[in-house]
């Protein structure tokens, strides 16, 4: 029996190993199944490449007007929990090229931890904006928002390619501690990090993206281990 051939990344030519979705040095989508074994028997792939990608031995390809500018990869489904809509494994999702801008996150955080605060002294009406804040924040987990992802339209990203649930946002909240504590520390890595991770988003294997409309339709799941912790 043929051991399989080798995969490498089609951007920066890193090998894949069998576990990898996403490329260790440039963090692309590894290929999808019909690149892969078309690498193995070497017939012609029945797939094109992702937009903005490069074809197995080939050259990048002009994206086509009106595609969408990010790839595609094929995310399994298996080993999550919550609503997944019955869709099989390997249903196709856009890879997430449009993460959200560090700074932008930024102002976000500042709108879901301080913004609320600011009537935190007015007798009454102060009380009544924390809690409204506070139930906001419950009622958007559910999407994958807070309340500053949604006043500046981001939404979080599992690594599989689905928006993050209600128990994997909890999850994520309370392991932004862990980047709070060290002055911000955790906070600070998502500008140098290629894939603009915080800490806790690392833990959690989530990406804070800009709110595509694509986002709004895909299953809200939460990992086991999300699920646990809540």
């Amino acid at each position: 029996m043929s051991m399989a051939s080798p995969l490498f990344c089609p951007q920066c030519g890193t090998q894949f190993s069998s576990a990898d979705r996403f490329c260790s040095k440039c963090g692309a989508a590894r290929p999808n199944a019909d690149r892969q074994a078309s690498e193995q028997t070497g017939t012609p792939a029945t797939t094109s490449a992702p937009a903005g990608g490069t074809a197995a031995g080939g050259s990048a390809p002009s994206p086509e007007a009106g595609a969408p500018a990010y790839r595609t990869f094929q995310a399994p489904l298996a080993g999550t929990t919550g609503q997944t809509g019955q869709q099989p494994s390997g249903t196709a999702y856009p890879f997430l090229t449009a993460l959200a801008d560090p700074g932008k996150r930024f102002a976000g955080w500042v709108v879901t931890q301080w913004a609320p605060g600011v009537f935190a002294y007015i007798p009454i009406l102060g009380w009544m904006v924390g809690l409204a804040a506070i139930i906001a924040n419950l009622v958007l987990y559910a999407r994958g928002q807070d309340l500053g992802a949604f006043v500046l339209k981001m939404r979080v990203v599992r690594s599989n390619g689905e928006v993050a649930g209600f128990f994997h946002m909890w999850t994520r909240s309370l392991a932004s501690v862990l980047s709070l504590l060290p002055l911000l520390a955790g906070y600070w890595t998502a500008f140098s990090d290629p894939r603009k991770q915080t800490w806790h988003d690392k833990l959690l294997q989530t990406y804070v993206v800009d709110d595509l409309p694509d986002y709004a339709n895909r299953p809200k799941t939460n990992s086991t281990g999300a699920v646990v912790w809540f």
